[in-house]
């Protein structure tokens, strides 16, 4: 896992971790910290900050620049420093504490006694009991494993003898979860490197003697590192007196010893109520509230993708962190659905579907890499205009509709010229039609006068010839690729929606008479999917629709599935005969240099993601995630984003294709003037409501203000 995720200019243990500069907005000015060499440089850095045209001009600090400054404050007169260990000096791949608890089943005694989900329930009321059973004797509720597995094997009805193998159990599946946080190794390796004493201290069930040995697994490896456990002491930091009983026993001052933990309670403001240095580390990007998940497979990957976005520093590029994060589940969950349901069709070869297919089949390609149960697999040139138009007839009639598709206002001449349809002799039939002219601008909800222009009998019989002569290229193209002309049966592998394409495909082939056996595999499939189709397909998110709560949040906002699986390819516009070979037609990239920027990174992480994803799922046996797991993170974005997020996934263009290059922002406010009309005007016509609400500018301040005056 560290191969994939360390950036390839990761900071050595002698780098001066305080100095690190990076913040999550490009062109922002990272706050060196308050280190005596550095004065200088301070205060050239603020002097830049505080220039009102400077680009950081009025941002707060980060939370990683204060951990910084108050760490260095504190560092030169301490002679002790004291690491937290769990979500501090180590983190788990699983997502949150209790989630270990479904791991017991991969170990003996637990090994095929009952489900993950089972003695994951168990164990968490085991520990329940016996913390209450430790209480009455001890007066504290400090519970050891030992203790908290005794009550495990009375709840289970397993043998008492079997209590220490109980023990090893949990504590092996301690050892095979827990990582390093590289840049906490960093500052344990600065404080050794400073001559000073390290403490590990924490609020545990695991021994002292567990614990010494599951950190050093992770890296910290000092002999002379002091180890405290809570329920050795039976006495936690959350009480607030184990760290003040440490100090008073060593007959250090409170100036002379620093504590860093990631709990704002126990390990930061408890410790300051008593006199004590406590420094609280943020966890970027770390899950609100740790709820536990259901299965070990949700667990791995919420956990996994937490991992790789919390634990650098400086930051990750947003759009890696997004890729990782957000993007990377959904399409690893999409991806290991789509192998398994291929194997159970009989697919003898998977054909991913450009433009976005192309990274569904890099993360095919990378979960798979040398599996001699992988499915061969190959990309295919398409798009809805490149297959739509060969198809269509009265077989399918809802192949028509896609004539009409749009999302921006385009001129209504447009809608004829890309599908390469003469206009400049039809002038009169834009007027009949009800247009001006070929150059007035239509909505896209237009419907009355397109359908009327469409049905003119000049432009029937223009769409018919065109319609015949791509369908003969295209049906080349397709037996050129080995994806029709046989009764094998292949797939068809897409984001989805309506399928169009795949729709498309089977009524050019019977039109044509070409035989073709194919199954459509889709992120998601809508309701009208099911129209005009004549060979099965499958949807991963949902189904025709199905379960309708994953549907409409999908649907709500499907551009963002859209944007994630683009590429920095220009969209298929037609195809034509060079020599016997039948070639793709591109239209010119429809991104500029910076999206293509930002679809490569997003790209980049989300095939990082699929890597530890490859290798972790290896290890703990996990092969497939549910649509729900999967898709956890995408959805929560899309309700509720970070500042961050609604600001730089707002920014991003989506265009509606089909030979046609407009396209604006999922989530940006414009240039008009500042006016509520024009606040309200944005909302209304945005793709992405949320994105626009949870923005923090002077427009989306007002925008919530008129909503909320609205409602009320």
């Amino acid at each position: 896992m560290k191969s994939a995720l360390l950036p390839p200019n990761s900071p050595d243990a002698s780098a001066d971790i305080f100095t690190a500069a990076a913040t999550s907005f490009a062109g922002q000015a990272e706050l060196p910290p308050l280190h005596p060499v550095n004065v200088e440089r301070v205060f050239n850095a603020l002097r830049e900050m505080v220039r009102p045209e400077a680009p950081g001009f009025g941002r707060p600090f980060t939370r990683g620049e204060i951990f910084r400054g108050q760490l260095e404050s504190h560092w030169k007169a301490a002679r002790v420093v004291s690491f937290d260990i769990f979500d501090t000096a180590i983190v788990r791949k699983c997502q949150a504490p209790r989630d270990v608890f479904l791991f017991l089943s991969d170990h003996a005694p637990f090994l095929g006694r009952g489900t993950p989900e089972h003695f994951a329930a168990l164990r968490q009321q085991a520990e329940g009991v016996a913390r209450r059973r430790v209480l009455a004797a001890t007066g504290s509720a400090e519970a050891t494993l030992l203790e908290i597995h005794t009550d495990l094997a009375s709840l289970a009805g397993m043998d008492s003898a079997l209590i220490p193998q109980m023990v090893a159990a949990e504590e092996a599946a301690e050892l095979s979860l827990c990582v390093t946080h590289p840049f906490l190794q960093q500052v344990y390796r600065r404080a050794h490197a400073s001559g000073k004493q390290v403490w590990f201290v924490s609020d545990s069930y695991h021994n002292a003697a567990f614990l010494r040995k599951l950190i050093a697994a992770c890296g910290y490896t000092n002999a002379n590192d002091r180890v405290v456990s809570s329920c050795d002491e039976r006495c936690s930091k959350g009480s607030g007196q184990l760290l003040p009983r440490l100090l008073q026993a060593s007959g250090l001052s409170s100036q002379e010893f620093v504590h860093i933990g990631d709990n704002m309670q126990s390990d930061c403001a408890l410790p300051i109520r008593n006199g004590i240095n406590g420094v609280w580390h943020p966890l970027a990007g770390a899950p609100e509230g740790g709820a536990p998940n259901e299965s070990k497979e949700s667990s791995l990957a919420a956990g996994l993708a937490a991992w790789g976005t919390r634990t650098f520093e400086p930051a990750r590029p947003f759009w890696w962190r997004f890729g990782f994060s957000v993007a990377g589940p959904l399409l690893v969950g999409f991806t290991w659905w789509l192998h398994s349901r291929m194997r159970e069709d009989g697919v003898t070869r998977a054909y991913f579907l450009l433009r976005d297919g192309d990274v569904l089949k890099r993360v095919y390609d990378e979960l798979f890499k040398g599996d001699p149960d992988a499915i061969p697999s190959a990309l295919l040139e398409s798009s809805r205009r490149a297959f739509m138009l060969p198809a269509l007839g009265p077989s399918a009639p809802s192949l028509t509709s896609q004539l009409f598709v749009s999302e921006n206002p385009r001129p209504a001449g447009e809608y004829l010229t890309r599908l390469r349809i003469r206009i400049d002799d039809l002038q009169p039939v834009f007027v009949q039609a009800g247009f001006r002219d070929a150059n007035e601008v239509v909505a896209p909800d237009d419907l009355a006068r397109l359908s009327k222009l469409f049905s003119h009998a000049r432009v029937v019989e223009r769409i018919g010839v065109r319609s015949a002569e791509e369908r003969d290229l295209l049906m080349r193209y397709l037996r050129q690729e080995g994806v029709v002309g046989h009764e094998r049966r292949v797939a068809l592998v897409d984001i989805g929606w309506n399928a169009t394409i795949q729709k498309s495909l089977d009524h050019a082939a019977r039109t044509a008479r070409v035989p073709a056996n194919v199954v459509g595999y889709y992120l998601a499939t809508f309701p009208p999917s099911v129209r005009d189709t004549l060979s099965p397909m499958r949807g991963y998110v949902c189904d025709r629709g199905q379960p309708v709560s994953m549907f409409q949040q999908i649907s709500n906002f499907r551009q963002l599935a859209e944007f994630i699986c683009t590429s920095a390819r220009g969209s298929l516009l037609h195809f034509a005969a060079q020599g016997k070979q039948v070639v793709p037609v591109l239209a010119e990239p429809d991104h500029d240099g910076q999206q293509m920027d930002m679809i490569r990174e997003l790209h980049e992480g989300v095939l990082d993601y699929a890597v530890v994803m490859r290798e972790e799922g290896a290890q703990f046996g996990v092969q497939s995630l549910s649509p729900d797991a999967a898709s956890r993170e995408y959805f929560r974005l899309i309700q509720r984003p970070t500042a961050e997020e609604a600001a730089l996934v707002g920014s991003a263009r989506h265009g509606d294709g089909m030979g046609a290059s407009a396209s604006r922002a999922f989530a940006q406010f414009g240039n008009q003037s500042f006016t509520a009309d024009s606040i309200l005007s944005d909302y209304a016509n945005g793709y992405w409501k949320q994105g626009l609400l949870n923005q923090h500018t002077p427009q989306a301040l007002m925008l919530r203000s008129l909503l909320w005056l609205h409602e009320g």
